[in-house]
């Protein structure tokens, strides 16, 4: 039994709902207007947590966290934090004991895109 509010010029329940969208009546093959319900979804906006930085400034503040956290105590507790594994932590932490010109030479990099030479190798095969 249908509740006396629901009527046949009333949306089904889930219509109601933004991700579905009602096409337009065509004739179905006996000559019937049909209609079709298309299930029209478009994936949220991604927003990145953090915006990519450095991997040497990464390990800066991996070791600020480490030195002023009381209660992260190793790398693992570190990791386990963060959300990444125990190994990006050592391997980016290990950024630290390069020699101080090197470190200059790595802040001052910049993400230009493909290089020149990239270009002329990709052309010349």
């Amino acid at each position: 039994m249908l509740a006396t509010h629901c009527t046949n010029s009333d949306p089904a329940w889930w219509q109601a709902f933004p991700v579905y969208q009602t096409i337009d009546t065509r004739p179905t093959r006996r000559g019937h207007a049909g209609r079709r319900i298309v299930f029209q979804w478009t994936p949220p906006a991604v927003v990145p947590d953090r915006v990519y930085t450095s991997p040497l400034l990464e390990a800066r503040r991996y070791a600020n966290i480490l030195l002023s956290d009381p209660f992260v105590k190793t790398q693992a507790d570190l990791a386990r934090d963060l959300g990444v594994s125990r190994v990006r932590i050592t391997q980016v932490m290990s950024l630290l004991r390069l020699a101080p010109e090197i470190k200059d030479q790595l802040l001052r990099l910049t993400d230009r895109g493909p290089s020149a030479s990239s270009a002329r190798t990709a052309s010349a095969r």
